[in-house]
């Protein structure tokens, strides 16, 4: 049922879950992989599709549907004062190479049911509602995520455009393709006034399954630094270098890896990993004489990211002094962690309270267009139970009273944002 907050105008939900969750199961068949599970890149074509029939349904639901220059889509359900700032709930529709058939999606049709429920009931909020498909959040076709969001918010750089896909084709030439009259050849756009924005997104990890919670709050999307470290050693015959006078690039790395994990373990809010190596000459009988690697270190703390890279690098260069060999470490990428807005996080707790469900305060380690709409507005976000938390992959899977729930309070908490309350 919907909060006892709006229970004057609304005495029983018309959310409907069902439509919803059969929703979900029709956006999954479009696909464009052989293989098991959603592949729908962005900007291709079964992206556009299933993009063109989530804007039919927000027709269906009472909006009218506009799109701006990177095609990112905007339902609007118009207010009582036209000329207020819109309340924006949004994700996005683009996949990973089998993926699950949740992520993004979910927050996007959650949406819609929040401005059907208003539609089928003729109400109509002081503030106009906007739901939101942005483009490629992702990142896989281009290498780049949240270009839709980037785009929408201005925040998008003009080289990101000359971005290509593995088949040399650019971003701006795959925006161009879905049908703009001329090529797109800027990325300035005026910011646009936004009141706030809310996104309702399934929890990529096991924290809710594991404490038995349909949804909760989150607090913050944590910071990324991004590192590739390079040892160099010396490459020897493996038959016949003793081991005493090695200098082994694969031995070295092997204790940096160690020495990564003991830092990370060293702070709750901390996580470190180590995704890729590569290692030269890399022959079974060839002792690694190069390690190329990885690091991907996330934190809600910004201070905490950048004192423990700090850490990391000096033990790691004190490992490989007493191994003979060398190491360097050089910045690939880094996003500062956003925080929801105290408001948002307190309308959220307080509406998950009206359904009798203690706030689990949450950091998302992933990114999401949530972090790139903080930067021009206040946002908050709500995290739904994934089974087991497993995502991008074919076994993502929410249940249908997880869902229900979760709907339930994204209404409570757009009602009461577009009503200034």
């Amino acid at each position: 049922m919907c909060s006892s907050l709006i229970a004057k105008e609304v005495t029983e939900s018309l959310l409907n879950v069902q439509r919803m969750a059969s929703r979900i199961e029709k956006l999954s068949h479009i696909s464009s992989g052989q293989g098991p599970g959603v592949t729908r890149l962005a900007y291709t074509e079964s992206d556009e599709r299933a993009t063109q029939q989530v804007e039919e349904w927000m027709i269906a639901a009472g909006m009218v549907i506009t799109r701006d220059q990177f095609h990112n889509v905007i339902g609007r359900y118009e207010g009582t004062d036209v000329s207020a700032a819109p309340v924006v709930v949004g994700s996005h529709i683009d996949s990973v190479p089998e993926g699950g058939a949740y992520d993004g999606v979910l927050g996007v049709l959650a949406g819609i049911e929040v401005v059907q429920e208003l539609s089928t009931r003729g109400m109509r909020c002081i503030r106009p509602i906007h739901v939101m498909i942005f483009r490629d959040e992702e990142g896989v076709r281009f290498q780049a995520g949240l270009i839709g969001s980037k785009g929408f918010t201005g925040l998008l750089r003009e080289q990101d455009l000359q971005l290509q896909d593995e088949k040399g084709i650019t971003l701006a030439e795959a925006i161009t393709a879905l049908g703009e009259d001329e090529s797109i050849t800027t990325v300035i756009v005026k910011q646009p006034n936004i009141a706030s924005y809310v996104e309702l997104h399934i929890k990529q990890g096991p924290l809710l399954d594991e404490y038995k919670i349909p949804c909760s709050v989150v607090n913050g999307i944590a910071g990324a630094a991004r590192y590739r470290f390079k040892v160099v050693g010396n490459p020897g015959h493996a038959g016949t270098v003793p081991m005493a006078l090695r200098k082994d690039a694969l031995l070295a790395a092997a204790e940096i890896i160690l020495a990564i994990e003991q830092q990370a373990i060293l702070h709750d809010s901390l996580v470190a990993t180590v995704g890729h190596l590569s290692v030269l000459p890399g022959a079974s009988n060839v002792i690694p004489g190069v390690v190329e690697g990885s690091l991907d270190i996330r934190s809600l703390d910004e201070q905490l990211i950048k004192s423990s890279i700090a850490t990391i690098i000096q033990v790691c260069e004190q490992i490989c002094r007493l191994r003979g060999v060398d190491v360097s470490f050089t910045c690939v990428g880094y996003s500062p962690p956003v925080q929801a807005s105290k408001r948002m996080i307190s309308l959220i707790e307080s509406v998950l309270a009206q359904h009798k469900i203690t706030a689990l305060p949450l950091v998302s380690g992933a990114g999401h267009d949530a972090m790139v709409m903080g930067a021009i507005t206040e946002m908050g976000m709500i995290f739904v139970r994934c089974k087991e938390g497993i995502s991008h992959h074919p076994a993502e899977y929410v249940d249908i009273s997880d869902m229900e729930v979760a709907l339930d309070v994204l209404f409570g908490v757009i009602y009461q944002l577009a009503n200034d309350f």
